[in-house]
């Protein structure tokens, strides 16, 4: 009942998913995470910080359920609470390797963009990486699509924004995707 031990719990249910192995984590563990997915933010970052960690030992289907609830890792108790979100960009950059290139296009891409366009500098900056990976994981995608679809919309949203800030952000995350490699130069050209 006390939100201290949840928190505790929330910091290690990663830990117990691991012991008690596959049938008894989807059986037993997913619904107490789910409930944290919902708790105090105090709690929620426990399951924020190891969510790779958890969702990585969860059958692929199940994991695919956890993507419609990504989102609302954006909304926090207090809205000044930029650690939150920036957590959030660094959990997403390892869940790109557990997703699939259209999950990725469809569910992720959103969510990196508008920790692109976050308040909070240090927020903005580790976002830059997590777009930088994104295109290269969809770069090594079997449909070029996505790719190219993702590089047009940054261009749209970013490059040709009203804001400074924005076209500011469109150089940075060219710069961090010519500093990664994610694109052969002619291409990212």
């Amino acid at each position: 009942l006390q939100w201290k031990v949840r928190r505790t719990l929330a910091f290690s249910i990663h830990e117990l998913a691991v012991i008690l192995g596959d049938q008894l984590t989807a059986g037993d563990l997913v619904p107490v995470f789910n409930g944290f997915l919902k708790d105090l933010d105090e709690v929620r970052i426990g399951v924020l910080k190891h969510l790779h960690d958890f969702l990585k030992l969860l059958h692929v289907d199940k994991r695919r359920e956890y993507l419609y609830q990504l989102q609302e890792f954006l909304v926090t108790d207090n809205s000044r609470n930029w650690r939150f979100r920036a957590e959030l960009a660094e959990q997403l950059i390892l869940l790109l390797d557990l997703y699939s290139a259209r999950d990725i296009y469809d569910y992720l891409r959103p969510i990196a963009f508008s920790l692109c366009a976050d308040k909070v500098s240090s927020v903005r900056w580790i976002s830059y990486k997590l777009v930088s990976e994104m295109v290269k994981k969809l770069y090594m995608a079997s449909t070029p699509t996505f790719v190219v679809d993702l590089m047009n919309e940054l261009v749209e949203k970013f490059c040709r924004c009203h804001k400074w800030s924005g076209r500011q952000t469109f150089v940075f995350i060219c710069q961090t995707i010519s500093e990664d490699d994610c694109l052969p130069m002619d291409q990212f050209a």
